[in-house]
Formats: C-alpha cells, structure tokens, sequence
C-alpha cells in the first residue's frame, strides 16, 4: 500500500480490507495486537516475526517436530504482559524456524492453528 505520508505507517493495518480465510503476512514493525485479535475474531489469519521484546509463556509444546526441515519449536503461547493479555486475549502461535546459512533462529508468531509448522515457516 503507498500513502501519501501524512498517515503513520503503523495504523495501515486499519485501512485494509480483510478476507476471512485468507493468511497476511504482516511486518512487525506494523504489531497491533488489538487489530490483530479484532481480525482474529473474523477468522482471518496472520502470520508475522516475533518482536524480540514480546514476552510470552508456554501453554502447550508440539513435540512432533520435523527438525531435519529446519523446523526447532512450535507451541501455543500466551502474552505475560498484561498490555498485550487485554488487547490480544487469546492464544498465539510461536514457530521457530533455524536459518541454518545465519545460524540464527527464526521466531514467528500467528493465529492459524491448522496449518503445519512447516507451512507457517515457509510462508
């Protein structure tokens, strides 16, 4: 989307239209977690990197985990920041996938709990 400039970047989450279904991959430099539950509720899914400062607690661990496609880590997690608890309520996905060429792990974050891992990494 381009914009004139006289609209921040971080409320362009508000100006989109979006299809149930479908899956947005969304920047996170552009995280609103109250847009992201409100377009959550509408069955539409994102998937997005995990900002290093959010913290978060395990619910429950995935342990049927293909490591040889790169794949380290997926669980269901909470938000421990009661900020982030009021306006995104519900569970998160966390996938880690190892970039193996950096040698650096990979965390994302989304809502769709039916795709594999591995689809969540890909995409």
């Amino acid at each position: 989307m381009i914009s004139d400039g006289k609209y921040h970047d971080n409320n362009l989450l508000d100006l989109l239209v979006f299809a149930p279904n479908a899956i947005y991959l969304i920047d996170k430099n552009y995280v609103d977690f109250e847009v992201l539950y409100r377009i959550s509720y509408a069955e539409v899914f994102f998937i997005l990197r995990k900002k290093s400062n959010l913290d978060n607690s395990t619910v429950e661990r995935k342990f049927n985990i293909a490591t040889a496609t790169g794949l380290s880590m997926d669980k269901t997690v909470a938000h421990n920041w009661h900020r982030f608890k009021k306006l995104f309520p519900g569970p998160q996905r966390l996938v880690e996938n190892d970039d193996r060429e950096n040698e650096v792990g990979i965390l994302f974050l989304t809502n769709n709990m039916e795709v594999s891992a591995l689809e969540v990494a890909k995409l």
